[in-house]
C-alpha cells in the first residue's frame, strides 16, 4: 500500500521547490536584476544585473529566455572613433570561473531583449530564464524601473 499524499501539500512542496531557484542554483546567483521601460512600439530593451559564480567550477552562461521578448542576445556597448556602438559580446565573456561575477549595466555589457513582445511597464516584472553549462536553469525576476 502505498502512502496517501495530501494534494495541498504536494503543491506546497512543488511552489517552495521552484521558490529556490528563483534566485540562484547550484551557487549560480543573479542580483538586482532589471529593465527600463519601454515607449509603446518599441522593438528592443535590455536586462542588467550582476550574476555571481560561486558553483565551485567554470560555467558558461549559454542560453537566455524571457516572456517579454523573441529572443536575447548578449551585448556589448563600445565607443569606437567617438561613435557608441553595440553588437553581440564576444562568447568568451560569458564563461565565468568559480567566485567571477559578470556585471550587466547601462553602457557596458548587458542582456539585449530582442523583439520585444510588448512594452516593459514601470512597476512591474518579466521573468528571466538563464541557461549556464552544467548547472540548472537560473530563473529570476526582472524588475521594469525607471532608473
Amino acid at each position: 500500500m502505498t502512502p496517501h499524499i495530501h494534494p495541498l501539500r504536494f503543491v506546497l512542496a512543488v511552489a517552495a521547490a521552484l521558490l529556490m531557484l528563483t534566485s540562484c542554483a547550484d551557487g549560480i546567483a543573479a542580483d538586482d536584476m532589471w529593465a527600463r521601460p519601454t515607449a509603446p512600439g518599441a522593438e528592443a530593451a535590455a536586462f542588467y544585473g550582476v550574476i555571481k559564480n560561486d558553483s565551485g567550477g567554470d560555467t558558461n552562461l549559454s542560453e537566455y529566455y524571457s516572456p517579454a521578448c523573441g529572443r536575447i542576445e548578449l551585448h556589448s556597448t563600445e565607443m569606437t572613433d567617438g561613435v557608441m556602438e553595440m553588437r553581440p559580446a564576444d562568447a568568451a565573456v560569458s564563461i565565468l570561473g568559480d567566485g567571477d561575477s559578470l556585471t550587466l549595466e547601462p553602457m557596458g555589457l548587458h542582456l539585449m531583449c530582442l523583439e520585444l513582445v510588448e512594452p516593459l511597464v514601470d512597476g512591474e516584472t518579466t521573468t528571466l530564464e538563464m541557461t549556464f553549462e552544467g548547472v540548472e536553469v537560473v530563473i529570476v525576476d526582472v524588475a521594469i524601473e525607471d532608473r
